[in-house]
């Protein structure tokens, strides 16, 4: 009995370490990034004005201000602002999508992002097939290209930019296609997408975030999506949630 108790005491403090992880989503810090993710005994050091908005894995959203120095998880409420979770994510997502070029070429969010709001993306495994540039997924399950539906039948061609151009086939009335699996998936690797012959590719690149972000709460998830700037997921989450 005592070794159950004890096991499951454990357990609940690895759940409750766990879930006061922090995703920064602005920083003037120097030496702190947007899109680290900091545990509650990370070292916190602030410099006079610098500033972080931070997102906790609980969804509360906060805005430090230094000068400050000590554990991030012991920080006294009022030294940590609290702020509007909806807001901050909704403004710095506004503010992202206002940058709509990306090497050179549109990211066509606009385009893209209507229909991919009405998708079920439980599973954190669908790809737009109409969105240039970056895209986040989580490791495990199979991805599927998703177009608008069409009642026309497509063929396409996907490639890794140092590859070789894969079949992706959309039957008539179909959205989604499976991603070859002879396209490895990498993090930051770019993959060209011709949906037309001779039209200019759509360029995808991967952020593959961690396996258990699904079980987070959706302002936690939106954060790491908006920090790794995949706008569309984010754009999804914000939806789906009503961020």
């Amino acid at each position: 009995m005592f070794r159950i108790v004890f096991t499951t005491l454990l357990i609940l403090l690895a759940l409750n370490s766990h879930a006061q992880q922090f995703v920064v989503i602005e920083s003037s810090a120097k030496n702190i990034t947007v899109g680290a993710i900091l545990d509650p005994q990370f070292n916190l050091e602030l410099r006079n004005q610098e500033k972080l908005t931070l997102i906790a894995q609980t969804g509360e959203a906060h805005v430090v201000t230094g000068p400050y120095r000590g554990a991030l998880g012991s920080l006294k409420s009022q030294l940590a602002e609290s702020v509007n979770v909806r807001l901050v994510l909704g403004r710095i997502l506004s503010e992202r999508s206002d940058n709509v070029r990306t090497l050179g070429t549109v990211r066509r969010l606009v385009a893209s992002t209507d229909w991919f709001l009405t998708q079920n993306n439980q599973a954190w495994n669908l790809i737009s097939a109409e969105h240039d540039g970056i895209q986040c997924v989580v490791p495990g399950g199979p991805l599927q290209l998703v177009r608008k539906r069409s009642p026309l039948a497509e063929q396409a061609q996907l490639r890794a930019s140092d590859g070789f151009y894969q079949p992706v086939q959309w039957d008539s009335d179909q959205s989604h296609a499976p991603w070859p699996v002879n396209v490895p998936v990498e993090e930051g690797r770019v993959y060209l997408l011709r949906r037309n012959v001779g039209s200019i590719p759509y360029r995808i690149q991967f952020r593959v975030l961690d396996a258990d972000l699904g079980q987070a709460s959706p302002a936690f998830q939106m954060a790491t999506l908006i920090s790794r700037n995949c706008l569309l997921q984010a754009k999804w989450i914000q939806n789906a949630a009503g961020l």
